[in-house]
């Protein structure tokens, strides 16, 4: 009976010594400067985007462009019918000529003192009518076709040639999509902290850009509480279309000297927040070891995967950052992972 029981204090002794410890990471808590970051949803638009009209009501009779066409400013893209508005302007133009002719020969014969200078004069508001019903002319055909305001890119084209269209009827989009905006909405808590300038990083899934605010709402909606900020950005290769959604983490004025560790750090309850500080620490045989235990914690603002550290930490302590949902109250040996590169 000696003999088993023995044998079992032993087998409780080979256990603990080979106990398997909890391999948990740890992070120094440091202070140093904190760059805030604030993430939400938001699109993007091109600079110059816009629904191109005619001011004419007609037929087209020319489409000069396709979908995803890149057109520069002043290319003709459609075209009604200008039959008429033609030959008007080509008898204006007629008219003209005709009436700069006969100007001309007034003045001469009035300069040679052989007409009065009320028959020259008429002859001059002649001229002049002429040349403005020519120019009057000239815009009422220009009216019948349709010229590209800027340079970009033409959307889907869903016109056909005899199509009869109504004034300010939407015929084509027109996009830049070289310089784009980042419209999105933050807390108004944050008014004060917004200023032109501010970084921000544009994550999507077909390409992260970076931009910076420019501008800020100088109102606030009152059923939300938030603030309209919008960024630019280069779309050199413009890769991106407009109205996308994307999230937006904007960086705000870093704050200085401060106490932080990773998010990763924390846990978080109903009776606190608390992360796990290792004390005790101790290597031997080529093991790091130590002691973990709670501690409760204030948080404060949260930034690029780091939180402020308002109270309940130090400088210098060592917190678990990796390996805590592994552990449970205070007071745990947990073993150290010292192979394993952390982020900086």
């Amino acid at each position: 009976m000696l003999r088993w029981i023995l044998v079992g204090l032993l087998s409780i002794v080979h256990a603990q010594s080979t106990q398997v410890l909890p391999v948990v990471s740890v992070m120094d808590v440091k202070k140093q400067d904190f760059q805030p970051v604030v993430s939400m949803p938001g699109n993007i638009y091109a600079m110059n985007g816009a629904d191109l009209a005619l001011e004419s009501t007609g037929i087209i009779t020319n489409i000069n462009v396709v979908s995803g066409q890149t057109v520069k400013a002043g290319d003709l893209l459609i075209e009604l019918d200008n039959s008429s508005e033609k030959a008007s302007y080509d008898a204006a133009v007629t008219s003209a000529k005709y009436a700069e002719v006969e100007f001309n020969r007034q003045k001469e014969l009035f300069a040679q003192g052989v007409i009065s200078a009320e028959t020259y004069e008429t002859a001059q508001t002649q001229l002049a009518e002429a040349i403005s019903g020519m120019v009057t002319a000239k815009v009422a055909l220009d009216h019948r076709s349709l010229f590209a305001p800027f340079d970009g890119q033409i959307g889907i084209v869903q016109l056909s040639v005899g199509e009869y269209i109504s004034a300010g009827t939407s015929l084509l989009s027109l996009l830049d999509l070289s310089k784009m905006r980042v419209d999105f909405s933050v807390s108004q808590e944050l008014f004060s902290q917004l200023k032109p300038g501010l970084k921000l990083n544009i994550r999507n899934p077909i390409q992260d850009k970076s931009a910076e605010t420019v501008a800020t709402s100088p109102m606030v909606d009152s059923s939300s509480g938030q603030v309209a900020v919008q960024g630019l950005f280069d779309n050199v290769d413009p890769l991106l279309p407009s109205g996308l959604l994307v999230n937006v983490d904007l960086k705000l004025t870093p704050i200085p000297n401060q106490l932080f560790i990773p998010a990763s750090a924390v846990s978080y309850s109903l009776s606190g927040d608390y992360v796990y500080v290792v004390d005790n620490i101790q290597t031997s045989n080529g093991k790091t070891t130590g002691v973990a235990s709670q501690v409760i914690v204030t948080l404060g603002q949260i930034g690029n995967d780091q939180i402020i550290i308002k109270s309940g930490l130090k400088e210098g302590q060592k917190v678990v950052s990796a390996g805590a949902v592994k552990l449970s109250g205070s007071g745990v040996n947990v073993e150290l992972d010292t192979s394993t590169p952390l982020p900086n």
